[in-house]
């Protein structure tokens, strides 16, 4: 995963794809890591990590093949979330925080009219494991 954290690999990386394939129709942003911690456990280090992850890999990643897509004017990226996005967890600060980010504050909607623009339809999925009480 390391590798989409720095947008010139996700670059090569989807140049890649089109040139053995000659088309990128779907993306699925679903990475994401975290640190089962308390807030006051928790390093800064550690929540830069999960940020860079469940944000920042997204972006690049998404950034690096929406030019093909909008070449085809043909595409899907789903973005994958979480519930504790909504609801925090008892237990880590930085997942909650970092899928938050992904689809909170009007954030996706935005991500979602500039793929729009491009022909490409981008959608939000929030994901819950378990029941909730």
């Amino acid at each position: 995963m390391l590798f989409f954290l720095q947008s010139p690999s996700s670059g090569r990386f989807s140049e890649k794809i089109y040139e053995k394939y000659n088309h990128i129709d779907i993306l699925i942003n679903n990475a994401g890591i975290s640190a089962s911690k308390k807030i006051e456990d928790t390093t800064t280090k550690e929540f830069n990590d999960i940020m860079n992850l469940n944000v920042n890999a997204m972006y690049n990643v998404t950034k690096a093949v929406v030019p093909y897509m909008k070449k085809a004017q043909n595409g899907v990226i789903l973005n994958t979330s979480s519930m504790v996005s909504i609801y925090g967890q008892p237990s880590g600060v930085g997942y909650p925080t970092s899928k938050f980010a992904v689809n909170a504050n009007g954030s996706m909607d935005k991500f979602n009219k500039a793929a729009a623009e491009a022909g490409v339809m981008a959608s939000q999925m929030n994901v819950e494991r378990g029941a909730r009480n």
